[in-house]
């Protein structure tokens, strides 16, 4: 795995020495990991004396709308004449868990009037656009934990309350699959442990994000494995693709299909999964893997994406009809590899 790490730059540290109008921004269709750290970021910056605010481009799941500070969010896509003045107004923009500002949306269009300073914290390597401050690695499980370790090397460790880790754990829980996934470096279970020591409850946790869901969600799933699911046992992959009529069919919320892109890994010999779900003006790409083959250099070349070397994500804008077949298209390019996969 590629190592590159960038310390807390001096200059940032200086900064947030004095009082500053901070903005946090993530990503569309915010994840737990993005919400968590953005929370964390929050609850950390107030308690710094700074003015803070989190904007994110659209709503985010409900199961996330439990940690503190959730209703403090603002929507761009609902509230533009409240994020508008901030984003202008601000002096720090802090962009959590992405790198890449189209995935900002309609945001996107107002940094060109903002001059603030620019800080980018991620587990995603090689931001193609510059920063003004950055703190990212891609040895972590999560941005989450990189946001732990932001605060720790701040020195501002005595800040961390449980409000904060559960945040923090919130993050590290969603981006590792429950820790199936990214979760082998033993600095993430020495991060988990001290969020438990200060009491946070994991199983309430849990509870709140993968025991939330609604009945037609459930009926969803049904309907995913058994009408939806293909699988190609000599590829040993298995895939899954879902079009805006169904999702509406079965009253689809953000957050609905969360984890469906890892259902086949139930099936022997699965070792590749992929769900290609239809947004509005695009096709959404999920990929997961066991083992070396690596997914997210494929979402980096084909789908504008990236994320992990066994779980990465990104996008196509062509009709699902034929983002699936061009998918099949990248997967019989690298069938040799598929089926060597034990």
């Amino acid at each position: 795995m590629q190592k590159q790490f960038h310390p807390v730059n001096e200059g940032l540290k200086a900064l947030l020495n004095t009082p500053q109008s901070i903005v946090i921004l993530s990503h569309v269709n915010a994840d737990g990991d993005a919400i968590g750290s953005c929370l964390a970021l929050y609850q950390y910056f107030l308690k710094k004396k700074h003015t803070v605010s989190v904007i994110l481009p659209n709503d985010f799941p409900d199961f996330l709308k439990w940690m503190k500070g959730h209703e403090d969010i603002i929507q761009y896509k609902t509230q533009q004449e409240k994020a508008v003045p901030l984003l202008r107004g601000a002096s720090l923009l802090v962009c959590a868990d992405f790198n890449e500002l189209d995935r900002l949306m309609g945001v996107k269009n107002h940094l060109s009037e903002i001059t603030a300073k620019r800080f980018l914290i991620d587990h995603h390597l090689n931001p193609p656009v510059d920063y003004d401050y950055t703190y990212i690695t891609d040895q972590t499980s999560s941005t989450a934990e990189l946001v732990y370790r932001f605060i720790h090397d701040m020195n501002d460790m005595d800040l961390l309350d449980t409000a904060m880790a559960e945040c923090i754990f919130t993050g590290i829980m969603t981006d590792t699959g429950c820790f199936s996934y990214n979760s082998s470096l033993p600095e993430t279970y020495e991060t988990v442990a001290h969020l438990l020591r200060t009491g946070i409850d994991k199983d309430r946790i849990f509870d709140l994000v993968y025991s939330n869901y609604s009945a037609s969600r459930m009926r969803l799933m049904g309907y995913v494995l058994n009408e939806k699911m293909k699988v190609i046992p000599e590829w040993h992959l298995a895939y899954i693709t879902l079009s805006k009529a169904e999702l509406e069919r079965y009253h689809f919320v953000p957050g609905d299909t969360e984890g469906f892109v890892n259902l086949p890994f139930s099936i022997k010999g699965i070792h590749v999964c992929g769900l290609l779900m239809e947004r509005n003006e695009f096709i959404k790409v999920s990929l997961r893997s066991h083992g070396e083959f690596a997914v997210h250099s494929l979402c980096e070349k084909y789908f504008h994406g990236g994320g992990h070397k066994n779980a990465a994500g990104g996008e196509i804008a062509m009709p699902l009809e034929e983002a699936e077949k061009y998918f099949l298209q990248i997967m019989k390019e690298h069938e040799h590899e598929l089926a060597r996969l034990i």
